[in-house]
């Protein structure tokens, strides 16, 4: 059962990913724009947790973290937008994803999670591959060349820098968030805690859109018309299942194996997608990446 779930968590986020990437180049420009789509999506999502039995009574200690998962899902999304805004595409996405090391490494003294040498190695070849695949090593090798040639200094800014460190830490300590409910006896309020979570995501998406329009002079571009409301709800749909089928995966499966899996697996598949239906031609650092994670794949499955 948990590598059913596991499957849908895969599945599912390659379908969110690519409804997202398609109304992102379409028609989000601001950050207004994004907190609205976040807003949007959160709170359709918390209309499917409500369906599917998230509205009833719980314990207070679900609701406790059901709000921080919120908060923590909302500080990611925006220090994750603002590290891409103003550095490096893959670099940013790059750290983003090793989140998962934070929660994996003290799995096995919190938890008692088994981790043998088999999923270490997984683990860093999964990183690995994820860096690969995003052409980190082409894209810095081209950028120092062009400094050279400009004759300027290259690197990273600090404000980067800390855009992208305070993204891996949300995403990071969310781990532990969803780890901590499944640990506690409360397994069985999963749909209250994503319901209070999602609820709180969509209320602070709405206060950041107030945020950046009166504060920031970043106005509203997006429309919400059929054809973006078509994205829309799909994409709040897809957000509350992942959610869903996440929380299951983490009740039945160890941290080091779900999380490098299901991260990594998904940008695989994306990619190798970009490649048959959109004829994107691969580079030999990304075919290298593809066959580096579905070795490690292997490894962690192990």
């Amino acid at each position: 059962m948990g590598a059913l779930f596991l499957t849908v968590c895969v599945l599912d986020g390659l379908v969110l990913a690519c409804v997202q990437n398609k109304i992102s180049k379409d028609s989000i420009r601001t950050m207004s724009d994004n907190a609205v789509y976040e807003a949007l999506v959160f709170g359709i999502g918390a209309v499917v947790m409500g369906a599917f039995g998230g509205v009833r009574v719980c314990s207070p200690y679900t609701v406790h973290l059901g709000v921080v998962l919120g908060i923590l899902i909302i500080l990611e999304g925006v220090f994750a937008v603002n590290a891409l805004r103003i550095g490096s595409m893959s670099l940013s996405t790059m750290i983003s994803m090793c989140s998962l090391v934070i929660p994996i490494i003290p799995a096995k003294w919190l938890w008692g999670e088994e981790l043998t040498w088999q999923r270490i190695t997984g683990i860093v070849l999964m990183i690995i591959s994820m860096g690969l695949i995003l052409n980190l090593i082409t894209e810095f090798t081209e950028k120092k060349k062009n400094a050279e040639l400009e004759k300027v200094e290259y690197g990273v800014s600090r404000k980067w820098a800390f855009f992208a460190f305070m993204s891996f830490l949300a995403g990071g300590v969310m781990g532990f968030n969803q780890k901590k409910l499944t640990t506690c006896g409360l397994s069985g309020e999963i749909m209250p805690y994503l319901f209070y979570g999602f609820v709180t995501a969509s209320l602070l998406g709405a206060v950041l859109y107030f945020y950046y329009k009166n504060r920031e002079g970043e106005g509203l571009t997006l429309q919400l018309n059929r054809k973006n409301m078509v994205y829309i709800i799909p994409s709040g749909i897809a957000m509350a299942l992942l959610h869903i089928a996440t929380m299951k995966a983490i009740e039945l499966l160890p941290m080091s194996l779900l999380l490098p899996i299901s991260n990594g697996g998904r940008l695989i598949l994306v990619t190798v997608i970009d490649m048959w239906l959109f004829k994107q031609k691969l580079s030999v650092e990304q075919l290298i990446g593809i066959t580096v994670g579905i070795t490690s794949i292997v490894l962690l499955s192990l």
